[in-house]
C-alpha cells in the first residue's frame, strides 16, 4: 500500500480473532464459504475511532452501542475503502441490500 500507513493482515484459521469473526458473520450469512479474512491495520484511522468512540461513550453515558457489521464490495474498491476510508457519497450504488449508507 504505496503512500499509505494502512496494511492488510491475515488471520489465521486457529487464532481467536478469525473465529469470532468467523462467527459473527455466519450469523447473518451461514451458507457462504469464506475464503480468507484480514483485517485491515491502519494507525492513525484506529486513533482517530479510538478519539470518537470515547466522544461518543461520553454523550451516550458511557452505554457501549459499538456493532460489529459487514460491507460488501467489489474487489476494485478494497484499496481506496482500506487506505482512505468510507466515502459515503457512494453508498446504494451497486444494490444496497438493506439501504443506503
Amino acid at each position: 500500500m504505496k503512500g499509505s500507513h494502512a496494511k492488510l493482515v491475515p488471520l489465521q484459521p486457529a487464532g481467536g480473532e478469525y473465529k469470532d469473526v468467523e462467527k459473527t458473520f455466519r450469523i447473518g450469512c451461514p451458507k457462504f464459504t469464506i475464503e480468507k479474512i484480514e483485517r485491515v491495520q491502519n494507525p492513525y484511522r484506529w486513533q482517530a475511532y479510538q478519539v470518537k468512540k470515547k466522544q461518543i461513550e461520553t454523550q451516550n453515558g458511557h452505554k457501549n452501542n459499538e456493532k460489529v457489521l459487514f460491507h460488501g464490495t467489489p474487489h476494485s474498491t478494497l484499496v481506496p475503502i482500506y487506505q482512505t476510508g468510507f466515502n459515503r457519497s457512494y453508498a446504494g450504488k451497486n444494490a444496497a441490500m438493506i439501504g443506503n449508507g
